[in-house]
């Protein structure tokens, strides 16, 4: 087993987050998004020293927060208006993508993620990710409706994306939960991970070095190397993977009574 993961618990649970910087962590809470510092110490996170709102749209129920080269464009969903801001780092708003004629939102599942220049979106009463450039024109978008891995079904799919550090999409889906890998361009790759019981989407986190994940209830997060986690919540498991060109590993299993990942 390894030592136990450095751990920040926060004042309240926030629905997604995101690293800006490696001092700095984007988090939503209600119609906020707010920004959290942290004192660094020998490569270990120790304490939050402030929680300011960086973000706040009336009435806005944030699912997703993505960040491109920095903080140069920040992408966040909001299920509740349908929309995608475009944010500068400073918190300005450069564009609003979407509303109800763009996206099909009919539950609390709506996800971005940026892949090089692109920005990818879930509209998932659709069952499809539409692709967006930087500035948020609409590109193209992918996916099929259907039952067979590497497609997506019920109401409404893909749950939540994430995007690797070699462009590669992952998603993640509820009421057969299942999670598939897709080239940029939308072929399908492969099943990575399926879940053993319920019908929640697991929960997706493309870890780089000093990012973030979120546990079960969100509230707890730690700093972890370059690694795709998944979450299953229903058995409160999480599971880690090495992606390697098109080999997609599992090998290690997280154990929340001791907060440690032992390998598989």
């Amino acid at each position: 087993t390894s030592n136990p993961l450095p751990l920040i618990t926060l004042s309240q649970s926030a629905r997604c987050m995101a690293q800006l910087s490696d001092n700095i962590l984007l988090y939503a809470v209600g119609e906020e998004i707010r920004l959290l510092n942290k004192v660094l110490h020998d490569d270990q996170w120790q304490k939050a020293v402030t929680s300011e709102a960086w973000v706040t749209i009336e009435d806005a129920n944030w699912t997703s927060i993505s960040i491109l080269d920095n903080g140069a464009r920040i992408a966040a969903a909001d299920a509740h208006g349908k929309y995608v801001y475009l944010f500068s780092r400073d918190g300005r708003t450069l564009n609003k993508i979407g509303g109800d004629k763009e996206f099909i939102v009919p539950s609390p599942y709506f996800s971005v993620a940026w892949t090089g220049q692109t920005l990818a979106v879930t509209d998932p009463g659709r069952h499809c990710i539409k692709m967006y450039d930087k500035d948020g024109n609409y590109l193209k978008q992918w996916g099929k409706t259907g039952t067979e891995d590497g497609s997506f079904s019920g109401c409404c799919n893909p749950a939540f994306i994430v995007a690797l550090q070699d462009g590669k999409i992952v998603s993640s889906e509820k009421g057969t939960p299942r999670v598939c890998v897709f080239s940029p361009d939308g072929t399908f790759l492969g099943k990575i991970y399926s879940s053993p019981s319920g019908s929640e989407a697991p929960l997706l986190a493309a870890i780089t070095n000093q990012n973030f994940c979120p546990d079960n209830s969100i509230k707890n997060l730690w700093a972890l190397g370059n690694r795709l986690i998944v979450f299953d919540r229903p058995s409160r498991t999480a599971h880690q993977f090495q992606i390697t060109n098109n080999y997609y590993g599992k090998f290690q299993h997280y154990d929340p009574t001791t907060t440690d990942f032992k390998n598989e």
